[in-house]
């Protein structure tokens, strides 16, 4: 399986915790004293009040995949290393996972002059523009990236993007080699995200770690002998752990 994220749980609207306990239109107050579960005859119901949930549905929703991604166990044990990587670094660190055609950012850190930069929590991106998708699609097996190349459009986003699957493919196989990947300029101009597969003990691939900054006036050599050591590191640690 190439897809490690199962996505976020059901509406939360059909949650256990937010079933009425009541029948529809009722409070327990309704029913008047005396009255069984389950017994609702004769009692005045007040009217619908006005359909007036979407917004209410949709923060609550939010809420549940917020709780959902602070709650899950990859992220809750990876975020103490994304903080090391930003305050080593200086420079925003994630945490991504794959699920269908998108890397799904599922816990990130930083410092604070750069905060409202890189990916927010829960952000989802096509994976060929990302080093974090890249590095995951170039650790499963050739056979199930090529599966994955197969059903995918390859959209473009910059002048710099690779929407060739020939091309996309040759670059797997060089991340697949060196063991990282290394994007630029594919879903932004001048930003450029460095990554490293992260497996678990089993040596499956789990997601993975990276950073994100802008290119400025650093060449790509020097990000990645500045940046990819660290990244190593963390990932090297969190393999006993996962």
């Amino acid at each position: 399986m190439i897809d490690q994220y199962k996505g976020f749980p059901d509406d939360p609207d059909d949650h256990p915790r937010e079933r009425r306990r009541t029948a529809p239109g009722t409070t327990r107050l309704d029913r008047g004293p005396g009255a069984r579960p389950g017994d609702h005859r004769g009692v005045r119901r007040p009217a619908p009040a006005p359909d007036r949930q979407p917004c209410r549905r949709a923060l609550r929703h939010d809420t549940h995949r917020r709780a959902y991604l602070e709650s899950a166990r990859l992220p809750r044990l990876v975020q103490p290393f994304l903080q090391g990587i930003a305050a080593g670094t200086h420079e925003i660190a994630h945490l991504a996972v794959l699920d269908g055609d998108d890397a799904v950012y599922i816990a990130r850190s930083g410092v604070h002059r750069h905060m409202n930069s890189g990916y927010m929590l829960g952000s989802r991106v096509q994976a060929q523009v990302t080093a974090a998708g890249m590095a995951i699609l170039a650790s499963v097996s050739e056979a199930e990236s090529d599966a994955w190349l197969a059903d995918r459009a390859l959209r473009a986003y910059t002048p710099y993007t690779i929407s060739s699957t020939e091309r996309l493919r040759s670059e797997l196989q060089r991340f697949r080699r060196q063991g990282w990947a290394l994007s630029e300029q594919q879903m932004e101009l001048n930003y450029r995200g460095l990554a490293v597969p992260l497996f678990d003990r089993n040596n499956d691939v789990q997601g993975a770690i990276s950073v994100t900054m802008p290119i400025n006036q650093e060449t790509s050599a020097d990000a990645v002998a500045r940046l990819l050591p660290v990244l190593k590191e963390a990932a090297r640690t969190l393999r006993a752990l996962i």
